[in-house]
């Protein structure tokens, strides 16, 4: 992804200084909602970390899984560490423990073995609360290129990414997605305009997106 190879966090690896992104990047990312650093958090950095997510919340928060319970210290996370655009109420996902959530965990696990751009399953963002979304994970390397040093995650809602596949498609009537990835019939939906009716002749296709593959139906 080209705003990926164009970005270099601090040295410290933990640090993501997206307030000096350009935001002319964003512009290359599409529809984003937001982008945000992930980076590896040892157990023996984790106070230096918290520090830092405290300053770009702008308020102390420690790290946290889902269920916004706090994580036990002692553990190696893969967190959320800074955001943007860094406005309310995306600042509230800053110190998200994504090491602790299956489906983000997963494909930061692909992104980083795969050194390709992996995507979520859909899912519901902390800062995004009633509104399906997935986030693209591209790996960031080390300067040197010896290694993955972090990821810049960028997430979309749902709605305004199918918007944007189906612009320029004149006369759609209903329109279902599903993620073929997922065994789950509710959770493997992605997005549903209307129901399809149930004589209607029903066009699909395959539309592979960060690994996964998007199955449409109109």
């Amino acid at each position: 992804m080209s705003v990926a190879a164009a970005y270099h966090p601090a040295e410290n690896g933990l640090d993501g200084r997206l307030n000096e992104v350009d935001p002319r990047l964003l512009s290359y990312a599409g529809d984003v909602y937001s982008m945000v650093w992930i980076a590896p958090v040892p157990a023996a950095r984790r106070a230096e970390a918290e520090r830092l997510v405290a300053v770009n919340r702008g308020e102390q928060a420690g790290f946290f899984d889902r269920q916004r319970r706090p994580v036990p210290p002692g553990r190696d996370l893969i967190a959320v560490l800074d955001i943007v655009p860094r406005s309310r109420p995306n600042t509230s996902a800053l110190g998200l423990a994504l090491s602790e959530f299956a489906s983000a965990a997963e494909a930061l696990r692909r992104a980083a073995e795969t050194q390709r751009v992996a995507a979520t399953a859909p899912l519901i963002l902390v800062q995004l609360p009633g509104e399906k979304a997935i986030v693209l994970y591209a790996p960031v390397r080390e300067r040197s290129g010896a290694g993955t040093v972090g990821f810049l995650g960028f997430s979309y809602r749902v709605k305004d990414l199918v918007h944007t596949l189906t612009a320029r498609e004149t006369g759609l009537g209903a329109i279902r997605v599903t993620d073929s990835g997922v065994a789950d019939p509710a959770s493997a939906l992605v997005f549903q305009s209307a129901p399809l009716a149930p004589d209607a002749r029903v066009a699909e296709r395959e539309l592979g997106i960060g690994g996964r593959t998007w199955r449409i139906e109109v």
